[in-house]
């Protein structure tokens, strides 16, 4: 504890570069910080600090010493972070990235029931598609996400609590023309624009031939258009004010459906189904209020599949 609070007293004379004024903050008298500083130089066999008549500053070794100093310091208020959020769950925060089809049907739920039980726990909320979630994993952003993991199947960073699948439907504005052909081949969904959120790759197998690029009867090469969109919603609105063919879940479109703004759009062969889970990365010790979060999101994707 004294090579501890040597760290503070030395990190405060920096800060001040006065001694009266750093013992002021410290809580302690001018001559029991003159003497502590004194004993860590004599303890390191090096000057710390220059003392001049108007202020105090550190010497070379000073500069590298408190350099570390602080770097200690900041790594054990991390560590007395983390342990408070051990503690009972009585204060922390916890990070949580959404994918846009879970963010439609589980957060809701899962966050409110999270934050009834857990006040105290800040709770910071992320979206965007599974590439993007897993970027900001993987940089320390995001304690955990709930998304689309068929492309973690092999990647030993992260480990995936698997949810329930999720068919996957495409969708149309009531007065398509498509509709009333129905059911439509994929090849019938090439002569209109798609309009997905961010698909994985089995998913774009499945619809090559709609996005790849191909020669028109009179041999002119017709880029055939998709949107990709990160927000659900966004997805549905360009659908409703379009010709465009939309391609999301049965679950997060049953209320468009209910209400007649949108329609179902069946297509033959239609196998696409969500593989998602919640995402934490492998080797990392999960916090309480992580696992409280995982434990509320499995009971909300249980009851959604029911």
């Amino acid at each position: 504890m004294d090579s501890l609070k040597s760290l503070y007293y030395a990190l405060a004379l920096d800060q001040h570069r006065n001694f009266t004024a750093a013992a002021r903050d410290l809580g302690i008298s001018q001559p029991a910080l003159s003497r502590a500083i004194q004993k860590l130089e004599k303890d390191l066999g090096v000057p710390l600090f220059d003392r001049k008549k108007t202020e105090v500053t550190p010497t070379p070794f000073g500069e590298t010493y408190l350099g570390r100093a602080a770097n200690i310091l900041g790594q054990l208020q991390e560590a007395e972070r983390e342990l408070h959020m051990m503690r009972g769950m009585k204060i922390g925060t916890l990070r949580v990235g959404f994918g846009p089809v879970y963010v439609a049907s589980l957060a809701g739920p899962a966050v409110g029931r999270f934050v009834a039980d857990y006040p105290q726990i800040k709770l910071r909320i992320s979206t965007g598609g599974w590439t993007g979630l897993t970027q900001r994993m993987q940089s320390g952003e995001l304690d955990l996400y709930v998304g689309e993991t068929s492309a973690l199947e092999d990647c030993a960073e992260y480990k995936v609590i698997p949810l329930s699948t999720q068919s996957g439907v495409f969708f149309c504005r009531p007065d398509h023309p498509l509709l009333e052909t129905a059911p439509a081949r994929v090849e019938d969904l090439a002569a209109y624009p798609l309009a997905t959120l961010q698909l994985p790759t089995r998913a774009k197998i499945f619809l090559q031939d709609m996005v790849q690029v191909e020669k028109s009867a009179e041999g002119v090469v017709v880029a055939r258009p998709a949107i990709e969109c990160e927000d659900l919603f966004l997805t549905k609105m360009v659908v409703a004010n379009s010709l465009a063919v939309g391609l999301a879940t049965q679950n997060v479109l049953r209320s468009d459906f209910e209400a007649g703004t949108l329609r179902e759009l069946t297509v033959r062969g239609n196998r696409l189904a969500t593989q998602g889970g919640v995402v934490v990365r492998r080797g990392v010790t999960i916090s309480p209020s992580a696992q409280a979060f995982i434990n509320y999101l499995s009971e909300s994707d249980r009851q959604l599949g029911r």
